[in-house]
């Protein structure tokens, strides 16, 4: 990601704002449930070898 002179995030092509595709919302709600299931894994993990002492 490059900072452009207004300060704002931009992605190489992007032109300035526009409307996220239905796509772009699709992938970034997978990216975040994959996210939160891996998170969740790790902890369920560690709470199951803790809870064996």
């Amino acid at each position: 990601m490059s900072i452009n002179s207004k300060g704002e995030n931009m992605a190489f092509g992007d032109n300035g704002k526009r409307k996220k595709t239905f796509f772009e919302k699709l992938t970034m709600f997978v990216v975040l449930v994959m996210l939160f299931v891996t998170l969740a894994g790790i902890f369920a993990t560690a709470i199951g070898v803790l809870s064996r002492f």
